[in-house]
C-alpha cells in the first residue's frame, strides 16, 4: 500500500490522478478504511415495516440483511452462514419467521442467533449451537436517524449524528416537509453503488 505521503500527492487542485481509481492496493486501503469503520447507510425502516420483513444490502463487499426481528428491534446481520460461510438470505427482501441456509440447513434466528442444525451426529463433541461463533455475525453497531438505517463495522468510533453532522440538517428539512412527519421507500429499494 502506498503511504500517505504518496496518496497526497495523488490529489492537487484541480485535479485527481488515475490511480486513485484504478489501483487495487488503493481499492483494498478504501475497503478497509471507509465501509470498515464509517457508517454505512443500509436501508430506510419503512422497507422493513413488520417483524420478519428484511433486506439484503451490502456494506462494502459485505453482504449484509437488514432486518425487523420478532420483537420490532432494527437488526443488521451479516448475510453468511457460521457453519461454511455461504450465503443464507438469497431474495433481495420478503418476510420470514427464520432464515435458512441451504447448504446444509443450518437454521437461525432473526437476530442471528442460531434455531437449529440438522443431522447434527457429524459434529465435534464440543460443538455448541449456543456458542456466539455459531451465530450469522451482527454488525458492530447498528443506529436509525429518522427511520435512515445505518451499520458500522467498527465497535467504537463516533456515534453516527457525530459522523453525519450537519448532513442532519438535509434529513431533517426532507422529513419534516412530509405531511406527517414520515417519509417511505416506495418501489423498488435504491442499492448504492460502490
Amino acid at each position: 500500500m502506498a503511504s500517505n505521503e504518496t496518496l497526497n500527492s495523488l490529489v492537487q487542485p484541480g485535479r485527481v490522478h488515475r490511480r486513485l481509481y484504478t489501483d487495487p492496493a488503493i481499492f483494498e486501503a478504501e475497503m478497509e478504511w471507509i465501509f470498515g469503520t464509517a457508517w454505512i447507510y443500509v436501508g430506510h425502516e419503512s422497507q422493513i415495516r413488520q417483524p420478519g420483513d428484511y433486506l439484503r444490502a451490502f456494506i462494502g463487499r459485505k453482504p449484509v440483511v437488514l432486518v425487523r426481528d420478532g420483537e420490532g428491534q432494527v437488526r443488521v446481520i451479516h448475510n453468511q452462514c457460521a457453519h461454511r460461510g455461504s450465503l443464507v438470505v438469497a431474495n433481495d427482501k420478503g418476510n420470514t419467521n427464520e432464515f435458512m441456509c441451504c447448504y446444509h440447513g443450518w437454521t437461525y434466528h432473526l437476530d442471528g442467533r442460531l434455531k437449529a442444525v440438522p443431522l447434527q451426529h457429524g459434529d465435534p463433541r464440543d460443538f455448541d449451537p449456543n456458542s456466539p461463533k455459531t451465530a450469522m455475525v451482527a454488525a458492530a453497531r447498528v443506529k436509525s436517524y429518522r427511520g435512515f438505517v445505518f451499520a458500522s463495522e467498527a465497535t467504537d468510533g463516533p456515534s453516527l449524528e457525530e459522523s453525519l453532522g450537519y448532513m442532519t440538517t438535509s434529513f431533517d428539512d426532507m422529513i419534516d416537509r412530509a405531511p406527517d412527519g414520515e417519509i417511505e421507500v416506495a418501489g423498488q429499494h435504491i442499492q448504492a453503488c460502490l
